[in-house]
């Protein structure tokens, strides 16, 4: 019986070669968005994972200080008294290169302590050395930065570190050219110390000790020092990225959700297209167990050739992809060299497990249903129709009973992968009442179609409701790709909306002052703004950066009056009480730090001060869209007495009376004929520029719903073509008949529409549902933003309108074929 099976199973490969090219594509297509995620994703970690471990070298433990840093006697009473020999210092902040308008980072390295830690892969070469201890302003740099200046070693370059500039030989890269280093300068310890303005202070010293050492250590440290776990700290930039790349992961897998879908409603088409010789088969003696296994072994040959065919789709998107992922990352969170991509073993074992296990588990059902059937039933159409019928109320009560289970999913657990889950719960569970859904909407529209638009119409309309074996999961897969494309699209206008009015409401100076990265900006800058006759007032801002067990905290303090108060949107506290306080000493922390941290108005919270940790109140929590990472915001009264000086960072210049932003801007301009690396905005410029940041952050999010969209029109294009195929008899005998070319395949693309219409019907509410679910859960466990929730009508019609506009392009080849075909070869084939 098995040679029987197989001669069956390739003659129908054969026959229908096109239809099944297009099932192997939607497989392949959901495959290759899932495995070039899963690239880039990897891409991404292996170039944190590179640069931190080059970075890091053979330490164990970091010994920090306070605001200011560690104090270089202390690695003098590390090595003699303490007798600590691998110990290295660092000094290490932030730059700028003129010639390509880029920060950078400067690290400042001892050569000679570097020897047991990093010397490998951060020194240059041998005979390079003595040049970079002994001759100033000499530099190394990452591969990267050597390449986009085109220097070669001997020439020289400009690099710009606290308001003024330098130039610097070029001496050569790291050693072993460490791809991973991205945006590194290298310098010797003390002309970074000179540069930075940063002599007689450390960033920080790198230890490799023992467990038994670093905790003598940790019991003699002198007050205001701490020791960390270095590798702790290391991962911190793969937690605050994690969100990122779960969202990523989530759109790639809904993508092959769609692709799943419509492998199971092509798999069923096959499976009712071969009724007739299943029964035929059965009949001569066929057991259920081989018809079964028989169309699961197709199956999974399916599967393997998308699994396969995905890999090679897969790779070049992921190009694509790993550069919007990068350039993601280093906008929100730090600039990282892309790593080329490597197609490992467990990626290519993925992207077989997904293709052939999802195909597989696809055909599982329609597979079981045919070979349980008695052959007297498969031999009968009237029987498959009303089977249909029965299931469509039972597959929706099981979507109920599986979309309640997601919502008590949310309920019982605050966890960012069990939100995702219970989200994926919801969306399914809703999915398999679609056919119910677009049954019912079909059933409404024919009485409509029969009266407004004659025969055709009615044909088709009767046809699509006729044919519930085939059509429903068709429209469901469709439904679901065009609510994925709705969801996104309105959780990211919502997003904007949010950060546009947090951006109208926060900006309250009309002209911003801002030092780049190697800048600085002064006092005296400040006074003789103040001076200005069209300056009212003027607020100061300096940003500080605390290291803490938990990685870099931001400090945000701010000398400012009543207006550029009222640009604080306070979630938790009481405006007034909350400013006192906040003179006062107290601290206000933005919406996800205080998530994050669980903070609340009238908690404490510890930093580490020049005087050792100490705990200030918190007065408020307000918005801020800015970092999710959180920031903490103090008065500049307070980071002087606990903090000491930092530089000012940015300063806010309010218009008196009726003064024009642009007679302003132009009045500041004139203060700054020689200032270099200081930036010069007006309100509206900043703002618009914060969006434009905002829209390249989710380039890659509309890319996948692009992608989405893509694997459902390959799907329903599928579809179709198996529905023509299968019904080539009864078109023949409407042509019999009378039905004209121009009618068959007008009755095809208004098939097509009406399934295209309903499907843009049932995903408006899932559309809608998804992006609440977005919002609400999804990205306030991931970056702990709450924001407001606005449905845009116009993505509403666009979802319909993408539905149908996909269904009738779909739907014009079948109706070629249909019209093309002459109607005698098909009306000699059995009924």
């Amino acid at each position: 019986m098995s040679t029987l099976l197989l001669r069956a199973g390739w003659r129908q490969l054969t026959r229908y070669r096109g239809q099944w090219s297009l099932t192997v594509l939607a497989i392949a297509i959901g495959v290759a968005v899932v495995v070039a995620v899963d690239l880039a994703n990897q891409s991404a970690l292996r170039a944190f994972d590179a640069a931190e471990r080059v970075l890091l070298g053979a330490a164990s433990h970091r010994l920090l200080g306070g605001p200011e840093g560690v104090p270089e006697e202390v690695y003098l009473w590390l090595r003699m008294e303490q007798r600590i020999r691998r110990a290295a210092p660092v000094v290490e902040g932030r730059a700028r290169l003129p010639a390509l308008e880029r920060t950078v980072t400067l690290l400042g390295l001892d050569a000679f302590a570097e020897g047991e830690l990093r010397m490998g892969a951060l020194a240059p070469d041998a005979g390079n050395l003595g040049q970079l201890l002994a001759v100033p302003n000499t530099a190394l740099l990452s591969e990267d930065l050597q390449q986009a200046l085109a220097l070669r070693p001997g020439e020289r370059f400009l690099l710009r570190a606290q308001g003024r500039e330098v130039e610097l030989t070029f001496l050569g890269l790291p050693a072993g050219t460490e791809p991973a280093l991205a945006g590194l300068v290298v310098m010797d310890i003390a002309s970074a110390q000179e540069l930075l303005g940063r002599e007689g202070w450390l960033s920080r010293i790198d230890l490799a000790v023992s467990a038994a050492e670093a905790a003598r250590l940790q019991a003699v440290l002198p007050a205001g020092l701490r020791l960390l776990d270095a590798t702790a700290q290391a991962g911190s930039l793969q937690e605050l990225t994690a969100a990122f790349r779960l969202n990523l992961t989530a759109l790639s897998l809904l993508a092959l959700l769609v692709g799943l879908f419509l492998i199971y409603n092509t798999l069923s088409f096959a499976v009712v297209r071969r009724r007739h010789m299943v029964g035929t088969l059965r009949a001569l003696g066929v057991t259920q167990g081989e018809i079964m296994r028989g169309l699961l072994q197709e199956a999974a040959l399916l599967g393997l050739l998308g699994a396969l065919a995905g890999l090679a789709l897969g790779v070049p998107l992921a190009h694509g992809l790993v550069r919007l992922v990068g350039r993601t990352v280093a906008t929100l969170y730090a600039e990282q060299a892309v790593l080329g991509l490597v197609l490992t073993p467990w990626s290519i074992t993925k992207a077989l497990l997904l293709g052939v296990l999802g195909t597989v588990l696809a055909a599982w059902l329609p597979a079981r249903e045919s070979a349980a059937l008695p052959p007297r039933q498969l031999l009968s159409r009237a029987a498959l129709e009303a089977g249909s019928r029965c299931w469509l109320l039972r597959v929706a009560l099981i979507g109920a009973a599986l979309a309640a289970a997601g919502v008590l999913l949310l309920l019982a657990s605050g966890g960012l992968a069990a939100g995702f889950l219970g989200l994926f719960a919801i969306v399914l569970g809703a999915a398999l009442g679609v056919p119910l859904l677009s049954a019912g909407l079909m059933g409404l529209a024919v009485p409509l179609l029969a009266a407004a638009a004659g025969t055709v119409a009615r044909l088709a309309g009767r046809g699509a409701v006729a044919s519930l074996s085939r059509t429903g999961v068709a429209v469901t897969a469709l439904a679901v790709a065009v609510a994925a494309v709705v969801g996104v699209g309105i959780m990211i206008q919502s997003f904007r909306d949010s950060v546009d009015g947090w951006l109208e409401h926060t900006l309250q100076a009309d002209v911003y002052v801002g030092a780049e990265a190697g800048a600085v900006l002064d006092a005296e800058l400040v006074e003789r703004i103040r001076l200005l006759p069209l300056a009212a007032d003027v607020s100061v801002s300096r940003r500080l950066q605390l290291a803490t067990e938990a990685g870099p905290l931001q400090l945000w303090a701010l000398e400012l009056g009543p207006q550029a108060w009222r640009g604080f949107q306070l979630l938790e506290g009481e405006p007034e009480s909350a400013y006192r306080a906040f003179r006062a000493g107290g601290v206000m922390v933005s919406e996800p730090f205080a998530y994050r941290h669980r903070l609340r108005v009238g908690d404490g919270l510890r930093l580490p001060t020049r005087e050792g940790m100490r705990e200030f109140p918190v007065v408020a929590v307000y918005r801020d869209y800015g970092s999710d990472r959180g920031v903490v915001t103090l008065h500049a009264d307070t980071l002087q007495r606990w903090f000491g000086i930092s530089p000012i960072t940015g300063i806010g210049v309010y218009g008196s009376g009726e003064t024009t932003a642009e007679a302003l801007l132009e009045a500041v301009r004139t203060l700054l004929p020689e200032a270099r690396g200081i930036q010069l905005n007006s309100q509206q410029a900043l703002r618009q520029r914060s969006l434009e940041i905002f829209d390249q952050t989710f380039a890659i999010t509309n890319v996948l719903r692009l992608l989405a969209g893509i694997v459902a029109f390959a799907g329903i294009l599928a579809a179709l073509a198996a529905l023509q195929l299968e019904r080539a008899r009864e078109t023949a005998v409407l042509r019999a008949i009378g039905l004209t070319p121009a009618q068959s395949a007008a009755l095809t693309v208004t098939q097509s529409g009406l399934l295209g219409l309903a499907a843009g019907i049932c995903a408006l509410p899932l559309g809608v549902m998804l992006s609440g679910l977005l919002v609400h859960v999804i990205l306030r466990r991931a970056f702990g933003w709450s924001m407001n929730f606005l449905v845009s009508p116009h993505i509403l019609l666009e979802g319909v309108a993408l539905a149908v506009l996909a269904a009738l392009l779909a739907g014009l080849y079948p109706a070629w074929r249909s019209q093309a075909e002459p109607p005698a070869p098909a009306l000699r084939e059995e009924p």
